[in-house]
């Protein structure tokens, strides 16, 4: 399986550093925090409960997709709405 790291726009250095590893080893290898990134996270639709799912590895890939395209599903709602 591809690292979830491809499904999110990536520098290439961060995508070298990422694809020859699982979700989540990177974030412990550093010891990233939410807080720290979360700047960066949010507009990539990555929430505090995404990126705790990406930190569990394999185990929380399906809720880390999950989480994501709610996410995205609310962004892209909340664009069509028009007020005249």
């Amino acid at each position: 399986m591809d690292s979830t790291a491809n499904l999110m726009p990536l520098s290439r250095k961060s995508n070298n550093v990422w694809k020859a590893k699982i979700p989540g080893q990177v974030l412990e290898e550093k010891s990233i925090q939410y807080t720290v990134i979360k700047a960066a996270a949010e507009p990539v639709f990555i929430d505090e409960l995404a990126f705790e799912a990406l930190c569990q590895g394999p185990k929380g890939i399906k809720r880390l997709w999950s989480r994501r395209a709610e996410l995205m599903a609310r962004d892209l709602i909340a664009r069509m709405r028009i007020s005249l």
